[in-house]
């Protein structure tokens, strides 16, 4: 009798993982526009799926602060004539939900936290009617993860804070996650990108428009490609950059890749680098900014062949706390007060460069 009961129990234990496996083996769906296990929020599914899966959200609006801890892929799907899965903010308002070391509290509409292998694709996370969630900094894509990596791709964030009145960063991620944002659009921020103490950083092919700083990376520990970006309307005169990287006070940045951007604004600066070691700056094409590139303490460094138009001085390069050893030549210049600005060089090469239309070929 007793084993009948066990085998009666094990049969019963069989048929409900096998219920299981064949319930998660359904797509999960969000908004209920295609068969699978169906969620009304972005959030339940989350919640609810097991680490690996792929959840699809169908078009709409999705007034809702989502927050994965697990890696999963997200991906909005179309249906029918409709292609847009839109994360809006909540009715009542942005709340904080997580503690950064760049911004301190932030409300982020869409959070990844201590996670890694998490894919977002084909998404649009709009700020639009929002108010600022003061004093809390804002994100539309926040990462923060002392491990791992994120893809973020073929995505759209917008109306994501506003200068001078609202701080938000389109994209933020922060404190040794690594971060690939490709092939997306970000519009109306305070920040567009940032990526602090991070690890590997690739941001490729996106647009980036209409705020005080477009591309913003601090002290990565891993290889950084900056490239093929259009980063445009990037106007407060006297502050910030469109592209800036930077190393922190301990750690020398290396193996860095910006070229191929296309870069417009009133910035101080269109390209600023400072303390970076065996950087490529190559095929940029800058205008408008007070300096077309701004070059601070770079060590064995390349910058050739980059297009500056409309700036008051096209190059700036100094060595000072840097060991020098730089090229940069066969740049193009046109239309500025000062073609090449440079000082205390160290064994470092600023000719020959292309000038036209310059008032005076150097400052210094």
């Amino acid at each position: 009798m007793e084993k009948r009961i066990l085998q009666i129990a094990m049969l019963i234990a069989l048929v409900s993982v096998a219920l299981c496996a064949n319930t998660w083996a359904s797509p999960l769906v969000v908004g209920g526009c295609k068969s699978g296990v169906n969620f009304a929020t972005i959030q339940a599914a989350v919640d609810a799926a097991p680490s690996g899966s792929t959840i699809q959200v169908c078009p709409g609006n999705y007034p809702e602060q989502v927050a994965i801890d697990k890696p999963l892929v997200l991906k909005g799907i179309s249906s029918g004539t409709a292609g847009a899965a839109v994360i809006t903010a909540p009715a009542a308002g942005l709340v904080p939900n997580f503690t950064g070391g760049m911004y301190g509290t932030v409300a982020a509409q869409l959070l990844v936290h201590d996670a890694t292998g998490v894919t977002i694709s084909d998404f649009t996370i709009d700020g639009t009617g929002t108010a600022c969630p003061a004093p809390a900094g804002w994100a539309g894509i926040a990462y923060e993860s002392y491990s791992g990596a994120i893809t973020i791709s073929n995505v759209a964030v917008r109306n994501i804070g506003s200068y001078p009145d609202c701080k938000g960063a389109a994209v933020l991620s922060e404190e040794g996650g690594s971060l690939t944002l490709q092939n997306s659009s970000i519009r109306g921020f305070y920040y567009g990108v940032i990526s602090s103490e991070g690890g590997t950083v690739t941001i490729s092919g996106n647009l980036v428009q209409s705020g005080l700083c477009g591309i913003y990376v601090y002290a990565p520990t891993g290889k950084v490609v900056i490239s093929n970006n259009t980063v445009v309307d990037i106007d407060a005169y006297s502050q910030s950059a469109a592209i800036f990287l930077t190393s922190s006070a301990d750690v020398v940045t290396s193996n860095v890749t910006i070229s191929g951007n296309t870069v417009e604004g009133k910035t101080q600066s269109g390209i600023e680098t400072d303390s970076i070691a065996n950087a490529k700056i190559t095929g940029n094409k800058v205008s408008g900014f007070r300096f077309g590139l701004f070059l601070d303490d770079l060590t064995n460094s390349v910058a050739q062949t980059n297009t500056i138009r409309n700036a008051e001085e096209g190059i700036f390069i100094a060595d000072y706390g840097a060991t020098g050893g730089n090229t940069v030549t066969n740049n193009t210049v046109n239309e500025a007060d000062c073609g090449v600005d440079s000082g205390a060089l160290i064994g470092s090469k600023v000719a020959p460069n292309f000038l036209y239309n310059v008032t005076a070929t150097t400052c210094h």
